[in-house]
């Protein structure tokens, strides 16, 4: 019973761990951790809705957690 648990919990742990990594691509690219409109150009800016420290001048994904960037208000 033992050697089961062990082998299901290796296997979540590695599946977790697949799961946190970054997407493809440039991790950060225009993206900046300084959450002032007045570092961004000119237009729009788009923001992270469980990370609004994450700013940037294009819609894009999120680099800490995949999710789409949306128009900040």
């Amino acid at each position: 019973m033992s050697k089961v648990f062990t082998a299901y919990f290796g296997i979540a742990l590695l599946l977790a761990a697949i799961g946190c990594k970054p997407s493809g691509g440039d991790s950060m690219g225009s993206m900046t951790n300084n959450s002032s409109a007045s570092t961004m150009p000119a237009g729009m800016t788009y923001t992270c809705t469980m990370h609004p420290e994450v700013a940037s001048d294009k819609p894009g994904k999120c680099p800490k957690c995949g999710m789409e960037l949306v128009v900040k208000k």
